[in-house]
C-alpha cells in the first residue's frame, strides 16, 4: 500500500522481520544539500567556490556570494548603512562650513551674516 510492505499484526512498526530496529535517515537542510552537491561550500558565512581558477572562477563566485548576501539581507542593510553614513557625512561637513562661514564673518566685518 503506497510503497510500504504490509506487516503482520505482532510486529512492530520500528522493527524488521529478522529483528533489527529501523533507523529513520535524517533529512539535511537546503546547505548541506547543496554542499552534497558540489555547488557551493559555505564556510565561516563566506563562500569558497570550487577551484575553477582564473578571473571567470573569480567571478562566479564573487556573483555567489552577492545572490548569498542579497538572500540573507546583509547587502540591502550595508546598503543602507552606507546612505546614512554618506548623509551623516554630508550633514556633519554642511554644520561645519556654516559656523566656520559665522564664525569668519564676525571677525573680519563685524556684521551679520545674511
Amino acid at each position: 500500500a503506497g510503497g510500504r510492505a504490509v506487516r503482520a499484526a505482532g510486529e512492530g512498526l520500528d522493527s524488521d522481520s529478522d529483528g533489527r530496529r529501523f533507523r529513520h535517515k535524517k533529512r539535511s537542510g537546503r546547505m548541506v544539500r547543496e554542499r552534497h552537491k558540489g555547488k557551493t561550500d559555505v564556510r565561516n558565512g563566506r563562500l569558497a567556490s570550487a577551484n575553477t581558477g582564473g578571473f571567470a572562477g573569480s567571478a562566479r563566485a564573487a556573483v555567489a556570494e552577492l545572490r548569498l548576501q542579497l538572500r540573507s539581507g546583509t547587502f540591502v542593510m550595508n546598503a543602507a548603512r552606507f546612505g546614512l553614513f554618506c548623509a551623516m557625512a554630508w550633514s556633519m561637513n554642511s554644520i561645519f562650513f556654516s559656523i566656520l562661514r559665522v564664525y569668519n564673518a564676525q571677525h573680519e566685518g563685524g556684521g551679520s551674516v545674511t
